[in-house]
């Protein structure tokens, strides 16, 4: 792949609740990254087989059976696609700013390890120094790990 592909970033925001997708989408906007949003995994799966997307930012709660499903489905048209699982974040912060985990710096500071993974496998894939890419995955969890005790 060529440095060109990676000049906008696609990060595709999966909640159901608009003030995170709002709020998730002008931080990331802010960065320069290109941003698609859906409020379902039927939505966000129909989304990751039309378009090429980076990076998946999806709210824990929308995944069934924990999840993994839900990212071997938002992978299926690309395994290089890294797919981050989000919860346990309040509904609104300091300035009535929604709150994803710690604010917009952990926020793209987790997209930026996604895309680094991205960029990364793509790279190997292109040269052919890794046979299936597509085994690697990113999921970071932030939030109530009390909710989920498997993540711990």
């Amino acid at each position: 792949m060529s440095e060109t592909d990676f000049r906008t970033p696609i990060v595709l925001i999966v909640d159901d609740r608009t003030a995170i997708l709002e709020f998730a989408r002008a931080t990331l906007e802010a960065r320069g990254m290109g941003v698609l949003t859906a409020r379902s995994l039927d939505a966000a799966i129909a989304i990751c087989d039309e378009d090429d997307v980076h990076v998946v930012l999806i709210d824990y709660r929308l995944c069934p059976a924990g999840g993994e499903e839900a990212v071997q489905w938002l992978r299926a048209a690309n395994p290089l696609t890294q797919v981050i699982l989000h919860g346990g974040y309040g509904e609104t912060g300091a300035a009535g700013h929604p709150r994803i985990a710690e604010g917009p710096d952990s926020l793209f500071q987790w997209i930026e390890v996604a895309l680094a993974t991205y960029r990364r496998n793509a790279a190997a894939r292109t040269s052919r120094q890794v046979e299936n890419p597509g085994d690697t995955v990113t999921i970071l969890y932030a939030g109530e790990r009390d909710a989920f005790p498997w993540l711990t």
